[in-house]
């Protein structure tokens, strides 16, 4: 909730899901369409809780990673986002996380992360 607020301070709209498995579904479902279409479509943002209801957050990103790959999906930017420390943040790269935004959210590091993937909007 805290970060989906920030994200809304700085004009940037996102759908939020309660669990893993939850995180999933609407991310096949938001991408089936443009399976076999062009990759030009503008890859989705997901920022990936570690402790998520149901699965945890690296398992979550191996499968978002493992869909992409199995649909010829031009990969999503997807941002690990944790309390817990280094060994857990690694996990979370290892399992194809592409950053890492610690919590408690550090407002600075969020714009630093939106500016370096470029993302505005719909997130």
């Amino acid at each position: 909730v805290v970060l989906q607020e920030l994200l809304r301070t700085l004009g940037l709209e996102c759908d939020v899901v309660s669990t893993g498995r939850k995180g999933l579904e609407y991310f096949r479902g938001r991408h089936l369409p443009t399976i076999g279409q062009s990759k030009s479509h503008r890859p989705c943002l997901a920022f990936v809780d570690y402790d998520l209801p149901q699965m945890l957050g690296p398992e979550v990103i191996r499968k978002l990673r493992e869909f992409e790959e199995e649909n010829g999906l031009e990969p999503s930017i997807i941002i690990g986002h944790t309390a817990y420390g280094e060994v857990e943040q690694a996990e979370m790269i290892e399992s194809g996380a592409d950053d890492i935004l610690p919590k408690p959210v550090n407002f600075e590091r969020l714009q630093s992360l939106l500016t370096q993937y470029q993302m505005t909007g719909k997130l």
